[in-house]
């Protein structure tokens, strides 16, 4: 969809039992909120970040 804006966001959410790490990404059209939130356990970031990152790459509005 032509001129909306995405934004990504990638963040740590830590408690005393578990730290989860999260790649997002939202925009707006037409008044509503879209978003996608993919997140996996801190320990296995490293090996499936760069599917992280192609799955918030293909988020797009049709």
């Amino acid at each position: 969809m032509k001129n909306v804006k995405y934004y990504r966001l990638e963040f740590r959410v830590e408690t005393p039992s578990f730290q989860r790490h999260n790649v997002a990404v939202c925009c707006a059209s037409k008044g509503k909120l879209f978003t996608i939130d993919a997140q996996a356990p801190e320990s296995s970031w490293s090996t499936i970040r760069s599917d992280f990152y192609k799955i918030a790459d293909s988020f797009s509005l049709a």
